[in-house]
């Protein structure tokens, strides 16, 4: 059985026929669409204004703040560059000991860089150098609160209490300036602090302390220091360890053997210590380079009569001796008339008397002949000779080369009889 569907047939309109009931748009609608979209798009513009004036002020800003800083970094740069040039002249006044004019110069550095602590430290340098030691030591102390380790300042701090002789202060100040730190050379600048303090107490007659700082100063200072070596024999010379002194010019001269100021000093100290072929050595060079030191060629003149005019070195034969005494005699005889034909003090009678008694025996016993005959007559004859030094030294004036060999030569003699180190 077959289904039949029906459709009812549906009607269209055509395609160019209009519907009854549409109306065309009059012109107040078209008006109204007109300023609606315009006005849609005049909203949509102004928004896009307001974004583009937000980012260009943005842009702006950023622009000034760049500009701002980089007028800044330039503005902070030349101050920094006319601080360090106020500076570089005040150390060049400093160094040339000019240091009014270095003070006028770090005061400009610290008006352009007022925080500058190296600056400050150099004003109160100068300041210290013109004498004024209270406002060195304020500047001095403000830094020391904020760096109380700073070996420069604590050195700088030492010496004022140094000039004022403040002893403790001074002591406490090197010390802090020994074991501090140090921008630069550590090692030099804390034997530097060292040297000074054993120097300041060498001169205030603390020697149980300078012993002990000269002791460890000697003990640190390198191998190719010779200056610093020669500063620590003369030292020890002036507190009279001619051994530790001759050791630290030696130091000085294996370091530095043209050191002419270690050579002298080495020179003399043998000398002093009875050693004269070493003082001989010594001097000789020394005189060569400098031929117009009177006090060098006075000394080797007198260490080579010493080795010359002693009767008392065991490798003479008895005639050596026995010349050598005769010569000690005549010229001790001849000091002594010398001195009394002149003098006119009343203490010259004793050595008149001396001197008489001694051409007494050189007519008989103490002739160079008798001598040779009679070597046993070498140590009177030679003690009569030291007899008559004594007296013409509290009578007569200077005495010359010779006659102070002839001391010497005593002094060498008395030292072997007590058993005692020449």
């Amino acid at each position: 059985m077959l289904l039949v569907l029906k459709v009812a047939p549906v009607s269209l309109p055509a395609p160019c026929e209009r519907d009854a009931n549409h109306k065309p748009a009059s012109r107040a609608d078209r008006a109204l669409k007109l300023t609606m979209s315009a006005t849609r798009y005049r909203n949509s513009t102004a928004g896009q204004s307001r974004e583009l004036v937000l980012v260009i002020c943005a842009l702006l800003l950023v622009a000034l703040f760049s500009l701002t800083g980089i007028l800044t970094r330039a503005f902070h740069k030349k101050q920094a560059a006319l601080a360090a040039e106020w500076y570089a002249k005040g150390n060049v006044c400093l160094a040339a000991n000019s240091p009014r004019e270095a003070l006028d110069d770090y005061r400009r550095a610290l008006i352009f860089d007022p925080e500058n602590e190296p600056y400050q430290l150099h004003l109160a340098q100068a300041l210290a150098q013109l004498g004024r030691q209270e406002e060195a030591r304020a500047y001095l102390l403000n830094l020391l609160s904020d760096r109380p380790g700073d070996g420069e300042v604590n050195f700088e701090l030492a010496r004022l209490a140094a000039e004022t002789g403040n002893i403790d202060d001074a002591v406490r100040f090197y010390h802090a300036a020994v074991y501090g730190a140090w921008e630069s050379d550590p090692v030099a600048a804390q034997l530097r602090a060292r040297l000074e303090l054993s120097q300041f107490l060498v001169r205030h007659g603390e020697r149980t302390q300078a012993e002990a700082e000269l002791m460890s100063l000697a003990a640190n200072i390198p191998d190719r220091d010779a200056q610093l070596h020669t500063q620590a024999g003369d030292l020890f010379q002036s507190m009279g360890d001619l051994s530790g002194a001759l050791s630290e010019y030696r130091f000085a001269l294996k370091a530095v053997p043209e050191n002419l100021t270690a050579r002298i000093g080495a020179g003399m100290v043998s000398f002093k210590l009875g050693n004269y072929s070493k003082a001989i050595e010594d001097l000789e060079i020394a005189a060569k380079a400098d031929p117009e030191n009177k006090t060098v060629a006075t000394t080797l003149e007198t260490a080579r009569l010493a080795i010359e005019s002693d009767p008392f070195s065991p490798r003479l034969s008895v005639r050596e001796k026995a010349q050598r005494v005769s010569t000690a005699l005549s010229r001790a005889i001849q000091r002594a008339d010398q001195c009394s034909a002149s003098s006119k003090n009343a203490n010259a009678a004793p050595l008149a008397a001396l001197a008489a008694q001694a051409k007494s025996q050189r007519e008989s016993i103490w002739s160079e002949r008798n001598l040779l005959s009679h070597p046993d007559q070498l140590d009177p004859a030679m003690e009569m000779v030291f007899k008559i030094e004594t007296a013409a030294n509290q009578t007569c004036g200077e005495p010359s080369s010779f006659d102070v060999a002839l001391q010497l030569i005593e002094r060498k003699l008395r030292a072997m009889q007590e058993g005692a180190p020449e």
